[in-house]
């Protein structure tokens, strides 16, 4: 501008849905709108071309001729863009890096442009160029960090947010991966601060608004869990269709004590997901506390719900292990040594 109840390490979100980008915003929108007042009113391809320079120019004049060709630039990209003219933005780009390899403002515009058509490695090579050019170009770090998280590579993305961070950078999207790195990293404190500012400054950010409820489940406390319960009945009623709010409700029903309620969340969770690896081990785990606690039994649970989706073989393996240790017990039924018993009728989650 995150770790589970179980001590899990979180995943930064795939732009880091990563490590995740502003979902009402268009990239480009902060900061080209952040230059209106300082860029010309030209149509597209006004001023686009570096202003004349006199020879005996002062240094300081040669800067600010500099500055005023990079915002012409962008005031006509910004054009182009506003006319759905992409290949014409990118021209303009293209055209002002091949006279200066480090305009890091005319960068960031190409940038954004080769990540919203999904060019990844147009925006690698751009990156790579703008940095070898001006190194003080910081804002080529945060793009890297969205590439290395769009790839899985969370080490490459987590060097490159903090890179970025300790380079000045300055956003909404950074603060949020940055969260989900210091969640990971364990220190929650930091990422509720985060996740709490960002919540107060993008109140529609649902995301956020999630990955705070993450982290106050995770902190566990009385009040902890009681904000982060106000969050989840807003989410699961505005996103069913995340699985991950149902894990948290899960999560957060664990977190409590409430067992059956958690399991259920967790198989809605499976529902929505298809199986989704984090929500079978949350299931299996508490499936698992349940039968000690002789509150249920998993197999038959899950596989009498014709609702469920198909298993994956990791959730096939941890049925298979638990059928043995039903089987363990014995045929008549009684409980092997230090096993518990079946659950009585009616008990079970419901």
């Amino acid at each position: 501008m995150c770790a589970p109840a179980t001590g899990r390490r979180r995943r930064v979100h795939r732009p880091i849905d990563p490590m995740k980008r502003l979902p009402a915003l268009v990239l480009l929108a902060g900061f080209l709108a952040a230059c209106n007042d300082s860029t010309t009113t030209g149509g597209p391809g006004d001023g686009a071309a570096a202003p004349a320079q006199d020879a005996g120019a002062a240094p300081a004049d040669a800067v600010q001729d500099l500055a005023a060709s990079s915002e012409a630039t962008l005031a006509a990209v910004r054009a182009a863009l506003e006319a759905e003219d992409v290949p014409g933005a990118e021209r303009l780009c293209r055209d002002r890096l091949s006279r200066e390899p480090g305009d890091a403002l005319i960068a960031e515009a190409l940038v954004d442009i080769y990540l919203n058509l999904g060019a990844g490695d147009l925006a690698r090579e751009r990156i790579e160029q703008t940095l070898a050019a001006n190194p003080e170009a910081c804002r080529m770090h945060f793009y890297s960090g969205l590439l290395h998280g769009r790839k899985g590579r969370l080490a490459e993305a987590e060097a490159a947010f903090r890179k970025a961070e300790a380079c000045g950078v300055s956003s909404a999207d950074l603060e949020y991966n940055l969260a989900v790195l210091d969640h990971n990293a364990g220190d929650n404190a930091r990422s509720i601060e985060r996740l709490r500012a960002l919540n107060a400054d993008y109140p529609e950010w649902s995301n956020v608004r999630r990955e705070l409820a993450r982290a106050l489940v995770t902190a566990g406390d009385e009040a902890s869990l009681a904000e982060a319960q106000v969050l989840l009945d807003v989410l699961s009623a505005e996103t069913a269709d995340d699985w991950r709010v149902w894990q948290l409700l899960g999560l957060h029903s664990e977190a409590l004590g409430d067992l059956p309620a958690a399991k259920e969340y967790f198989t809605e969770a499976l529902r929505v997901g298809q199986n989704p690896p984090d929500a079978e081990d949350d299931y299996v785990r508490v499936s698992r506390a349940m039968i000690d606690a002789g509150m249920g039994e998993m197999v038959e649970t899950r596989e009498a719900n014709t609702d469920m989706p198909p298993v994956s073989a990791g959730m096939q393996q941890r049925w298979d292990e638990a059928r043995r240790k039903k089987e363990a017990a014995g045929s008549d039924g009684q409980p092997a040594e230090g096993e518990a018993g079946p659950p009585a009728p009616g008990d079970g989650a419901h």
